[in-house]
């Protein structure tokens, strides 16, 4: 578990970093709104290096969503299955995720060997090396790509154990009433705040 607990730390850095990489390339693209509007000038870069940044924000924000049960699952028929039922389908839905992330981690890296090979540069006027936003983009995947496969080992050892609940606790899919405590701090339950008076 310390090991997962390092990769939340990273994982929070991470967005955090993330945060202030979209708020930076905001500000660059206001900066270039400006500037043509007012002076008919251009960086001739904004929205090249909007899109890098984009990739690059999608792949280290997948780890991050990860830990915080932030993607999006299908839980219509999950909430109403008996909760041995919910914690196999908890295994096998990263599982699932594993075997998704795997070929993407390794055609990512393709993409970027072949890159650094043919020394490949974008066809802008900024003619930016490829390599580059290439490596913070596969190096996003690949920590993603660690994540799942250390949070799928973790939930695997559970499950030989029978520690059914820490599964549902460790990677389970979060209910309408937790979810609003997470948000809000309110217990609907409890009818109470968690998170301090207001």
């Amino acid at each position: 578990m310390r090991l997962v607990e390092k990769l939340e730390k990273v994982s929070s850095w991470s967005a955090i970093g993330c945060g202030l990489l979209l708020v930076g390339m905001s500000l660059f693209i206001a900066l270039e709104v400006v500037l043509r509007k007012f002076f008919s000038v251009s960086t001739k870069g904004a929205d090249e290096l909007s899109a890098y940044t984009f990739a690059i924000i999608c792949a280290w924000s997948l780890s991050y969503a990860l830990i915080k049960k932030g993607h999006i699952r299908i839980d219509f028929l999950y909430t109403k299955l008996p909760h041995f039922v919910q914690r196999i389908l908890d295994v096998l839905s990263f599982l699932a995720l594993l075997s998704f992330v795997s070929p993407m981690t390794y055609y990512t890296f393709k993409t970027l060997k072949t890159s650094i090979m043919r020394l490949s540069k974008a066809n802008t006027p900024l003619q930016t090396p490829m390599w580059i936003p290439q490596s913070l983009w596969f190096s996003g995947i690949l920590f993603f790509f660690i994540v799942v496969t250390v949070y799928t080992l973790v939930m695997l050892k559970m499950a030989y154990q029978r520690q059914y609940k820490e599964i549902g606790d460790f990677a389970g899919c979060l209910t309408l009433d937790e979810e609003i405590m997470g948000e809000s701090g309110i217990d609907i339950k409890g009818n109470q705040f968690k998170k301090g008076d207001k």
